[in-house]
């Protein structure tokens, strides 16, 4: 049986009309053609016009806080201090600061006493029962023998020994330890003895009220000595003050 086919419209019938409306056939449909200024112009499908990168539907705003959110261990929240922990913290950090004051006062005790000489009785009651020295500064580089002799008296194995220490310094000094050591005529030395401060305490001046225990600054400080020795035969001495 022999098939029959509809001629298509040629290319030229198509482009020539820019609209074509064809009337419904028998099953009621209707073919619009649209020529392509129309498609450029007419607004596209509505999924074009959506907003890109919404949060999914899923994703929610946080909930402002209510009473069912979740609060901080009681541990991890400070208290509110009251008149008395306050008070007394307080008197806690005053009394530590006073200790601290006394500590250093101790270890500087030294210049303490050098700029306030009135504290050295408080000084000495601070350091009683730890067992510290409030003493003067010590500075032998400071002391200087301006004058020296050595005699024995007639008759005895004494000798009678004076010198002259002279204080550089513009503060009182300690006052010094003095080694004396005798020497023979080849400038050997045969005997060698040590005096304290309590050995030549009462040749100090007593004039001037010079402090306690020290040479006043820039003073000389005169030191007279009565010693015996084993035999008289030293021909010499060496003298100099130090600090043990």
């Amino acid at each position: 049986m022999a098939e029959t086919r509809s001629a298509s419209p040629p290319p030229a019938a198509v482009a020539a009309s820019e609209s074509a409306q064809f009337e419904p056939d028998v099953s009621g449909n209707t073919l619009t053609v649209f020529s392509l200024p129309d498609l450029e112009t007419r607004p596209g499908p509505a999924w074009a016009t959506e907003a890109p990168d919404e949060p999914p539907a899923t994703e929610h705003a946080p909930a402002a806080a209510g009473a069912g959110d979740e609060v901080a261990p009681s541990f991890l929240l400070a208290p509110e201090a009251s008149p008395t922990r306050r008070a007394a913290q307080g008197a806690a950090g005053a009394l530590l600061a006073l200790l601290l004051a006394l500590q250093l006062t101790l270890i500087y005790r030294t210049r303490v006493l050098v700029q306030w000489p009135a504290l050295r009785p408080a000084l000495e009651t601070l350091c009683a029962p730890l067992g510290c020295a409030v003493a003067w500064p010590m500075r032998p580089d400071l002391l200087a023998v301006v004058s020296s002799e050595l005699q024995s008296l007639p008759g005895t194995n004494v000798l009678e020994f004076n010198a002259v220490l002279r204080s550089r310094a513009s503060y009182p000094l300690e006052l010094p330890a003095v080694e004396l050591t005798l020497t023979d005529s080849l400038n050997r030395a045969v005997a060698r003895r040590v005096f304290l401060p309590a050995d030549y305490r009462a040749a100090l001046p007593e004039s001037g009220a010079p402090p306690a225990g020290a040479i006043p600054a820039g003073s000389d400080l005169s030191v007279h000595l009565l010693f015996e020795t084993p035999d008289g035969g030293a021909a010499g001495f060496e003298a100099y003050p130090f600090y043990p």
